[in-house]
């Protein structure tokens, strides 16, 4: 999950962007005011913007009408220490509201919620380029990909579904949180995962996947969030 953070506050962004780091997959992008923001947001796309209410020049209510008269649907998360600015932005349709001075409290819920929401507006498919063909897998169709000899062989339940040229890195990009890079030739979709083993995962389909040891904490780690939140959506 990809998001912008922009408040003129040096030392609360250093602050805040170092524990949101600390979330499993979310990356974040930091800026100054609503002016160098918007610069940026013409032509990078986020996930969430988290935006301080109270910035000189362009505050946080005239960027989230910028962003609002470009991408709608983007999901704004309003941050101040003025708790009754919170009647006002919601004319701009915020997603939420965190408190500067309790935000290590808030943003954990928040992120959470933000990450179920994002999955469920998901596409459900993703188109590969094959030579000069274009094919459209459904994401539920994928078990898993293993890298054989330079190419990209992706797996549905019994069978090969396509082989392509790509790198491991290229395409776990394009895929959704469900997928994760177990070991440096594998990827498993975790929504077919039965069993985690010392240094193998079993699939339901009873296929076996080494697991490498490096990526053993994270990826049950992950696999834990993903089962919550599968299980209460």
């Amino acid at each position: 999950m990809r998001l912008a953070l922009c408040d003129d506050d040096e030392i609360f962004l250093h602050n805040f962007k170092k524990y949101i780091l600390g979330f499993e997959d979310v990356s974040i992008e930091s800026f100054l005011s609503g002016k160098n923001f918007l610069e940026n947001f013409s032509h990078e796309i986020y996930d969430g913007v988290i935006l301080d209410i109270d910035m000189p020049d362009m505050n946080g209510f005239d960027t989230a009408s910028q962003i609002n008269a470009v991408f709608p649907d983007t999901p704004i998360i309003f941050l101040t220490c003025h708790e009754h600015l919170v009647f006002e932005s919601f004319k701009f349709r915020p997603f939420d509201f965190v408190r500067k001075n309790r935000f290590q409290d808030e943003l954990p819920e928040i992120i959470m919620r933000l990450k179920k929401t994002l999955l469920l507006k998901r596409p459900s498919k993703i188109s590969i380029v094959s030579g000069q063909s274009i094919y459209s897998v459904r994401y539920n169709d994928i078990y898993y990909v293993e890298s054989v000899h330079n190419k990209l062989c992706i797996f549905g339940k019994d069978k090969i579904i396509i082989t392509i040229t790509s790198t491991m890195k290229d395409f776990i990009n394009k895929l959704p949180d469900c997928f994760f890079r177990v070991h440096s030739g594998f990827i498993v979709n975790m929504e077919y995962v039965s069993q985690i083993k010392v240094n193998q995962i079993v699939l339901t389909n009873d296929v076996t996947i080494p697991l490498s040891r490096s990526k053993t904490k994270k990826f049950k780690e992950a696999f834990q969030q993903f089962s919550f939140g599968r299980w209460t959506l």
